[in-house]
């Protein structure tokens, strides 16, 4: 029986995709890991930096990355069951005025956040 139980277990999340890319549509796959690459990933040593995917087996994937402007990315790496799992969008570059429009969005929902929650505490 294994130490980690049945839940998945987050290694590393890649944040910077999330910001950087429209992520379209999410894929879970299984990672070979050789030796010490192993113990360097239950130790929480990576780096999404130089990353990248292929396709090999998935007709519906090899469809969607050959057209323009798409791409894979990786999005985290994860424990599952005790095997290693990573987590594949396929993305879409976000333009600057797209990357201000989400911190724009995500500012006006902190902000009614904590209007809603100071209305509940009588601070109005």
């Amino acid at each position: 029986m294994s130490s980690q139980g049945d839940g998945d277990r987050t290694v590393a999340s890649n944040r910077r995709a999330r910001h950087e890319y429209e992520i379209l549509e999410t894929v879970e796959a299984g990672l070979v890991l050789r030796g010490t690459e192993v113990k360097a990933l239950r130790a929480g040593l990576v780096n999404f930096k130089d990353a990248y995917a292929t396709v090999r087996n998935d007709s519906r994937l090899t469809g969607k990355v050959a057209e323009r402007g798409l791409t894979l990315i990786p999005l985290r790496i994860y424990f599952k069951q005790g095997r290693a799992k990573l987590e594949i969008g396929l993305a879409r570059g976000k333009k600057l005025h797209d990357k201000r429009s989400t911190l724009r969005e995500r500012e006006v929902r902190r902000e009614m956040d904590r209007a809603a929650r100071g209305a509940r505490r009588g601070q109005w």
